[in-house]
C-alpha cells in the first residue's frame, strides 16, 4: 500500500472522521480488507437506527469477514493486549489489565486509533492512573475491579477524563460518598451515560417500560438525593424512548 504509515497516522490524528479510514480503503490492495473498513463505516452511520434493514446486512457481512481475516489483520494489536474489537474498521476497543495499559499504551496508540477502553483490574493503581492516553478514550469499562470510593474520588478529579462519555462500574463496592465524588466533578463534563450496577449504593433510573417503549423513568432514591444535592445531573438520566437503546451503545455515545 502506497504511503500506509502516512495514512495510519492521518486516522490517529483525527480518529471520529470517516475520511482518513476512507482513503486507507481506497488506496488498499487486500479487497477483503477495504471492504471492511466500508461497510463498517456504513453501519455507524445508521447505529441506533433499529428499524433500518441495512443494518442487519451490514453486521452479517462484517461479521464474515472479520471471522475470516480479523486475526490476520489484528496481528500487531492482539500480542499486546487480552482481547480486542474493531469499530469503523480499525480496531477501537482492547481489554487489558491496567498495569499493562501503562506499559504498552504508547506503543498501542501508535498502532490503532483506540477509543473504548476495558480494565481487567486495578491491582490498587488507580493514584498511578495517569496515562495521559487516558485523554483520547470516550468509553471505559472498570467492573469487578474492586473500586471503592477512594478510587472513584481520584478518578473523578482526573483532567484526562474530561472527554470520557461512557462509563461501567459495574460490580464495586462503591457508597454514596463516592457517587457524590462524581456529581461534584468539574472533570466529568462529557460523561452521558453510567453503569452502576452491584455496588454499595446505586443512583441509577427506575425504567417503566411496555412493549419496549419507555413510559417514564424514576430516580432511586439515592439519585435524588444526589440530585438535591447537585442540582440535575446528565449521566443519570435515560435520554432514549425505548429499551432498544437503553444502555446506550458506547460507540455512539
Amino acid at each position: 500500500m502506497v504511503n500506509e504509515a502516512e495514512l495510519i497516522r492521518a486516522i490517529l490524528e483525527s480518529p471520529d472522521e470517516d475520511a482518513p479510514r476512507l482513503a486507507y480503503a481506497d488506496a488498499c490492495q487486500d479487497k477483503s480488507r477495504a471492504d471492511f473498513i466500508r461497510v463498517q463505516l456504513k453501519r455507524r452511520a445508521i447505529l441506533g437506527d433499529i428499524g433500518n434493514p441495512r443494518s442487519l446486512r451490514y453486521e452479517r457481512i462484517s461479521a464474515e469477514l472479520s471471522d475470516q481475516y480479523g486475526a490476520e489483520w489484528a496481528k500487531d494489536i492482539a500480542p499486546l493486549v487480552q482481547a480486542y474489537s474493531f469499530w469503523a474498521g480499525f480496531i477501537e476497543e482492547v481489554s487489558v489489565s491496567c498495569d499493562q495499559f501503562l506499559k504498552i499504551a504508547p506503543d498501542l496508540f501508535s498502532r490503532a486509533p483506540i477509543r473504548h477502553l476495558n480494565l481487567t483490574s486495578m491491582n490498587g493503581r488507580a493514584s498511578e492512573f495517569s496515562s495521559p492516553y487516558l485523554a483520547r478514550i470516550r468509553s471505559l469499562v472498570l467492573d469487578n475491579c474492586k473500586l471503592g470510593n477512594a478510587e472513584i474520588e481520584i478518578l473523578s478529579k482526573s483532567s484526562l477524563l474530561a472527554d470520557l462519555r461512557w462509563l461501567s462500574l459495574a460490580r464495586n463496592q462503591i457508597e454514596f460518598s463516592g457517587f457524590q465524588s462524581m456529581a461534584k466533578s468539574t472533570r466529568l463534563k462529557s460523561l452521558k451515560y453510567v453503569n452502576f450496577f452491584g455496588n454499595l449504593a446505586d443512583p441509577s433510573e427506575e425504567l417503566s417500560t411496555d412493549q419496549g417503549v419507555i413510559l417514564s423513568a424514576r430516580l432511586s432514591p439515592d439519585g435524588k438525593r444526589l440530585e438535591k444535592e447537585f442540582g440535575y445531573i446528565r449521566w443519570l438520566h435515560c435520554e432514549d424512548e425505548t429499551v432498544a437503546n437503553f444502555p446506550p451503545s458506547r460507540y455512539s455515545i
